[in-house]
């Protein structure tokens, strides 16, 4: 197995990948009423 097999198979390296993916898919969607993601927890967070 090499290092790149070993990367793919990590857990911690798909965990990291959909988060990635959902943090996209948030963005695309906020990005519509020009928001960020970071600038739309700010606002839930007040």
């Amino acid at each position: 197995m090499t290092a790149s097999e070993r990367l793919i198979d990590c857990n911690c390296f798909a965990s990291r990948k959909a988060a990635r993916l959902v943090t996209k898919l948030y963005e695309d969607h906020l990005s519509r009423v020009d928001l960020t993601s970071t600038q739309f927890s700010i606002l839930v967070y007040v």
